[in-house]
């Protein structure tokens, strides 16, 4: 039962600290576009890692179970992207409104089952 806390619990966790320091660097310190090219491939590399987070948190590192959970996450953001008229919120008086895209969505679900996929690999690589 343990094991599958978990596994509900620290990818998610992971995901939440990783896109608010994300949002922190890019935002405050660097003054980078989230939607431009380097804040996808900043939210690539981040999902990558929620990725490898979820296979190792899986119940005996089973791949197929990582891949179920990273196919609800991915069909839950697109559901409530197409779902949502967006984001909208008010920062200095300006309305910013944060809009569904899919290239930025299939990026960040590849970024998500690349990491899985990378790594089940590196723990077949190690048993070998």
């Amino acid at each position: 039962m343990k094991r599958w806390i978990v596994f509900f619990t620290v990818p998610i966790l992971t995901i939440i600290i990783l896109k608010l320091l994300l949002a922190f660097i890019m935002g405050y310190i660097f003054q980078i576009d989230p939607v431009g090219f380097w804040g996808v491939t900043a939210s690539f590399i981040v999902n990558l890692f929620f990725g490898m987070t979820i296979f190792h948190c899986s119940p005996g590192k089973n791949v197929n179970l990582a891949y179920f959970f990273a196919f609800i996450y991915s069909a839950f953001g697109v559901y409530i992207g197409l779902s949502s008229e967006g984001q909208v919120m008010q920062v200095m008086g300006e309305s910013v409104i944060t809009e569904f895209s899919w290239v930025k969505e299939i990026i960040l679900v590849f970024g998500i089952f690349s990491g899985i996929f990378g790594a089940f690999e590196s723990e077949k690589e190690e048993r070998a």
